[in-house]
């Protein structure tokens, strides 16, 4: 069963993830390599590039660091990101339309994948959703980033997980 992140899902998530956020201990790791990706794949998506995007974004070696790495508010820490935005809400706002962005461009993903498991392209939906739930799992390993994205990244795993145990499930004995 897949696990779409709905735009009433993101709302909850941005909800949960700034009450949260504010409540919780922050956690600071210094020691996370910061390492910079051929593609920014979330700048192309959101400069209208959506195909090349998905190409990317399934062809991303999610274990050699940030898709996002160029990005600016997605790589703040949390304390940064609460300290930024008491200042100015315009990081308010660029956070929540850049985590917009990503859930989309994640079904986008899900949805290519979908369509290729309908064309009869097992192998290459299970790469789709594989680079789904890599996303998410490096989304979720990153414990000094924005708490938002690691919600998005625990549905996004999820996402993943549905899809391959679908693919696992339509897969020809």
């Amino acid at each position: 069963m897949q696990y779409p992140i709905t735009r009433r899902r993101l709302s909850t998530i941005i909800l949960g993830a700034f009450v949260w956020g504010f409540l919780r201990p922050a956690r600071l790791f210094a020691d996370a390599p910061a390492t910079q990706p051929a593609v920014n794949g979330l700048a192309l998506w959101m400069s209208g590039q959506k195909d090349a995007a998905v190409d990317a974004f399934i062809a991303c070696d999610w274990s050699n660091g940030a898709f996002v790495a160029a990005d600016p508010v997605m790589n703040l820490s949390e304390l940064e990101f609460l300290a930024k935005s008491r200042d100015s809400y315009t990081v308010k706002r660029e956070l929540e339309d850049k985590a917009d962005a990503l859930v989309e461009y994640i079904d986008a993903v899900i949805a290519r994948g979908e369509s290729l498991g309908t064309a009869g392209k097992a192998d290459d939906s299970r790469k789709a959703y594989s680079s789904v739930k890599q996303c998410g799992l490096w989304l979720v390993s990153r414990p000094d980033r924005i708490h938002l994205l690691f919600l998005i990244g625990q549905q996004t795993i999820k996402s993943g997980d549905g899809g391959l145990f679908k693919e696992q499930q339509t897969k020809p004995s």
